[in-house]
């Protein structure tokens, strides 16, 4: 659809919708019925929903999207975990904040092997940077397809105990080869206490005890395990501590909003 046909559509109210990892939620500006729409199926756009033209599931008229959340995945999974909370469904709130764990453990990775290189200039500074970036990215990616909690844990651990920097794509694609190593590796206490101190050493440790994806496991394969809504609610507030401190020790906070902004940029083509 062309834009001078998209900005003919009746819009939606900015002010006043629901956007979750999955789905956005709006009411028609035409017929006022509330609308679920997938972001996948209906919306067709992983990307953010404001600006795009969808069809009432109701009336089945076209009205264009204004707003949306731009926010990590691993935000998405913590904000859908209190939803799930509230609707007594504990069982699908450990797997939520268990996927939330995987998802900032894989922010956390992208940080250190991918955007903290890209802030240092080693894919260049012309126009063609951000397709040499988005091509090695997706590449790197691929050799994380199937890692889960504890796999990721234990990549995190290694880069961010020993502040591994990587001044190259030799560098990055060199540590991703040994990646088998690294993910299988658990440190043991003694090697957490002599590589960090203070609040690292703090959130290490807490990270290592966490251990929600046995929780998580249980909930998936143990025989008529039932978690409790004190089983929700510790977890929850564990893991959203955890995930603050983190951004907070690590500077992690600044790097995401470079993260975020670069995106956009790129987006825009600037």
């Amino acid at each position: 659809m062309k834009v001078e046909d998209k900005m003919k559509l009746p819009q939606a109210d900015g002010d006043y919708f629901k956007a979750t990892y999955e789905n956005y939620e709006v009411a028609c500006p035409i017929c006022g019925e509330r609308n679920v729409l997938n972001r996948i199926t209906d919306i067709k756009s992983i990307g953010a929903a404001s600006g795009k033209p969808v069809k009432c599931l109701h009336c089945k008229r076209d009205f264009l999207i204004i707003g949306d959340n731009v926010d990590e995945k691993y935000e998405y999974f913590l904000s859908d975990s209190e939803d799930l909370i509230k609707q007594k469904k504990y069982m699908f709130c450990i797997i939520n904040l268990c996927q939330a764990c995987e998802a900032f453990f894989m922010k956390c990775i992208d940080i250190k092997l991918l955007w903290e290189p890209y802030r240092r200039g080693i894919f260049g500074a012309d126009n063609r940077r951000h397709k040499d970036f988005n091509d090695f990215s997706e590449s790197v990616q691929k050799d994380f397809e199937g890692f889960t909690y504890q796999k990721l844990l234990n990549v995190v651990f290694d880069l961010y105990i020993y502040n591994k920097q990587f001044l190259s794509k030799h560098h990055v694609s060199s540590y991703v080869k040994d990646l088998q190593k690294f993910s299988k590796n658990e440190l043991s206490d003694d090697q957490i206490k002599a590589k960090s101190d203070g609040i690292r050493r703090e959130l290490f440790f807490e990270l290592k005890k966490l251990k929600i994806n046995e929780m998580r496991n249980d909930v998936a394969h143990k025989d008529g395990f039932r978690p409790t809504l004190a089983n929700a609610q510790e977890y929850r507030k564990k893991v959203r501590g955890i995930i603050e401190k983190m951004k907070e020790a690590f500077n992690l906070t600044d790097m995401l909003f470079y993260c975020r902004n670069s995106n956009m940029m790129a987006m825009l083509g600037k």
